[in-house]
């Protein structure tokens, strides 16, 4: 999987891009239609997460996830800068500060701490929901 998103409810998401687009270098955070989105991109594959929200954790994390618009795309994909945010980065802050998952970020070179999609779906809180073409 090449991206991750947060999805707030009625076909809105947050997410960060690196790519060029909106007038800019590198889009960073932004809020949009998930439909926009997916007319913009091609994806074969899909697979949808949920943690087991209560309403005041999701409410947090809705909230959480759009205080994070405007901020720049994390080039540098270090998990501990709150300026910029690569999208499993942007994702994995939202549920953790939200306390709605435990997700584990695993070490690359040099104790490097790097959040997956596959760190991500290895949560014991988060539930697999929705699959297109994926095991």
């Amino acid at each position: 999987f090449v991206h991750a998103a947060f999805y707030l409810g009625d076909d809105r998401i947050v997410h960060a891009l690196a790519q060029a687009g909106f007038g800019k270098n590198m889009i960073g955070v932004l809020e949009e239609k998930l439909s926009d989105y997916l007319d913009r991109v091609d994806r074969d594959k899909f697979v949808v997460l949920r943690p087991r929200w209560t309403p005041e954790t999701l409410a947090q994390g809705i909230s959480l996830a759009r205080a994070q618009v405007g901020k720049d795309y994390d080039t540098l994909f270090v998990t501990d800068a709150d300026d910029r945010f690569y999208c499993t980065e942007l994702v994995y802050t939202v549920l953790t500060r939200a306390g709605a998952a435990k997700v584990e970020p695993h070490l690359v070179k040099a104790k490097w701490r790097l959040v997956t999609n596959e760190d991500l779906r290895k949560s014991p809180d988060m539930q697999v929901v929705y699959r297109l073409n994926h095991d």
